[in-house]
């Protein structure tokens, strides 16, 4: 699949629920989010006010008692990854559904490309190593597809003392958790290939907790 680069031209006089976007990527995003460019290339983008506090809290409370170590590669355990997760289909509930079915729209795939939402939970002194999103070759070989696209959604402000950076080490960029924001990339580049710039991994927790929700779109129906 080629990707093209996100080109985010706001149409600012609709009166619609939806901002419109001129791009195969981004498609329609609900204009109470508001759009930061972070990074020209790979693009990087933070939407504020994705998701609701309500949603928020939802999901952190279907999480709470759902909770398992985070695995990585086929679910295994790995001590780059020292977090907690909870699964959830995308069905299981209107909300989740939403939630997924608004990533799903801002870049124009159906909701069945979305992979089922993942909460995270990271505990003081919990990290993940840096990673790349996209599935290594045996895990897309496997899955019979690739994720292509990441929203990762913050659940909970942090300070700017308290660890939880999403950070890219081959960007020198740091991004804190901002409560109801979506950290959003491609996890493929211009020529549809998959993009070694977006490594990436979540710095440890100095106090307090993180809560956050890994939102995968993947280029075939899961």
């Amino acid at each position: 699949m080629k990707t093209k680069i996100l080109f985010l031209l706001l149409l600012g006089s609709t009166t619609q629920a939806y901002q419109k976007k001129i791009s195969n990527v981004f498609k329609e995003i609900p204009k109470t989010v508001k759009i930061k460019k972070l990074y020209p290339e790979p693009e990087i983008y933070l939407l504020n006010n994705f998701i609701t506090a309500n949603e928020a809290q939802h999901l952190q409370n279907l999480a709470s008692s759902r909770m398992q170590p985070s695995r990585v590669d086929e679910n295994q355990r790995h001590k780059d990854r020292s977090s907690y997760s909870a699964m959830f289909s995308n069905y299981e509930d209107k909300t989740i559904q939403k939630i997924a079915q608004r990533a799903a729209d801002a870049v124009g795939y159906p909701l069945s490309h979305v992979e089922g939402l993942q909460v995270v939970r990271y505990q003081k002194g919990q990290e993940f190593k840096p990673h790349h999103d996209y599935l290594p070759e045996h895990m897309k070989k496997n899955r019979g597809s690739q994720r292509i696209f990441t929203f990762f959604i913050y659940m909970n402000d942090l300070a700017e003392k308290a660890g939880g950076k999403t950070y890219f080490p081959e960007l020198n960029l740091e991004v804190r958790p901002i409560k109801y924001a979506a950290l959003f990339w491609s996890n493929i580049d211009n020529s549809g290939q998959e993009n070694p710039k977006t490594l990436h991994g979540g710095m440890p927790v100095h106090y307090s907790e993180k809560w956050a929700i890994n939102v995968w779109i993947h280029d075939k129906p899961q």
